[in-house]
């Protein structure tokens, strides 16, 4: 979580009245506030994943330590990601990036639940039936919001406010 930091660059407000003032900032800063809110969401919700799987293991081997690796990678780019859609917050690129970014981290998760059934690393007694579709709803989740980024940008982040209830199931 130290990775993410909330980076909210302040112009210099223009307008003299409280309503100018309050337009400016919510017209600048609030999109800049959601996206760190969203990404550490986000990364709160990898964080209690990985808790879990790891909680449920009974011993390691090379392709989960690999693919945890491939994880960090990802997580590593939320920051860079993050950035980037609160700089170009209108830009489809931006937005893309940033969703391709949580799609591939998401996938990883997912492959990381995979690796440990095939491998049998957890007890047996640990794997529940919804646990292969409930990891995959995150990757799912990601899919819209890349498609979304091609009809709003701005906005295409905002479903992933859905994934802690997504979370409970």
């Amino acid at each position: 979580m130290t990775l993410l930091v909330l980076n909210v660059e302040i112009e210099s407000i223009r307008g003299t009245g409280q309503w100018e003032i309050f337009h400016f900032l919510v017209k600048n800063l609030l999109p800049q506030i959601m996206n760190y809110i969203i990404s550490f969401v986000i990364l709160s919700l990898f964080w209690i994943i990985h808790h879990r799987h790891f909680k449920d293991l009974t011993h390691i081997n090379h392709p989960l330590l690999w693919n945890n690796i491939l994880i960090l990678l990802f997580i590593a780019l939320i920051p860079f990601s993050t950035s980037l859609i609160d700089t170009h917050i209108n830009l489809i690129g931006a937005a893309v990036i940033f969703n391709i970014n949580i799609f591939l981290l998401s996938s990883l998760f997912f492959l990381h639940r995979i690796i440990m059934i095939k491998y049998k690393l957890i007890n047996p007694d640990q794997v529940k039936n919804n646990s292969i579709l409930k990891s995959l709803i995150p990757p799912l989740v990601a899919l819209i919001a890349i498609i979304l980024s091609f009809i709003s940008p701005r906005w295409s982040t905002l479903i992933y406010l859905l994934l802690p209830a997504a979370n409970l199931i």
